[in-house]
């Protein structure tokens, strides 16, 4: 995409830093909110049963996806020692739980500075759940995967999801990564498609 060109300076700073990396993509605020449990779970929730029910329901998921991230970007980031592994939390979530738990791990890196293109452009390949940073991927022309570790179709971002690759499959994933190292991991999508045309505009 010739329009890429308006950021390659930044692109080019992020490369220098980090060289080959995968980008993983969190999107689990009421799993890891930043500014802690107290502020999602009130007084309010807990006097309206049915919110209630529904604020644990979505915690739950959201904890079962934090861990299957975690657990994925750990065993990969030892599958591929040559490769870098970029974390990138939502902008809710509290980044010093990942810092903590990928801590001493020299290639995971959790950040969360700058404007996400830039490191979806520099990135490999982009890893995700429910993120809509995966449209914007896939409209930059990188490859994605949509890691569904525990499927769940009350929570599922339909248009997010449809970007590239589902798989609950290390096995594949990996198997995607090498492709994406050696640029020939390829993901057709039709941008044309009549229900992806109702979100998607000038195309």
């Amino acid at each position: 995409n010739k329009w890429h060109d308006l950021y390659s300076y930044e692109v080019s700073k992020i490369k220098k830093k980090y060289k080959k990396f995968i980008l993983i993509d969190s999107n689990c605020t009421a799993g890891n909110f930043g500014m802690g449990l107290g502020y999602l779970f009130t007084k309010k929730v807990y006097k309206d049963q049915d919110l209630r029910l529904k604020f644990i329901n979505n915690y739950v998921y959201e904890s079962k996806q934090i861990a299957s991230m975690v657990y994925l970007t750990h065993m990969l980031a030892v599958k591929f020692p040559k490769i870098n592994f970029v974390y990138r939390p939502h902008p809710s979530e509290n980044i010093d739980y990942y810092k903590l738990i990928f801590s001493g791990v020299k290639n995971i890196y959790v950040k969360h500075e700058g404007v996400v293109l830039h490191w979806i452009l520099a990135s490999k390949l982009v890893v995700h759940d429910n993120c809509t940073t995966a449209i914007e991927a896939a409209l930059a022309g990188k490859p994605v995967i949509s890691y569904k570790a525990h499927p769940n179709k009350d929570r599922n971002v339909w248009l997010a999801n449809q970007m590239g690759f589902q798989t609950n499959d290390v096995r594949k994933i990996s198997s995607y990564i090498n492709k994406a190292i050696e640029n020939k991991l390829k993901f057709k999508i039709n941008f044309k498609d009549k229900k992806m045309s109702k979100y998607l505009y000038n195309l």
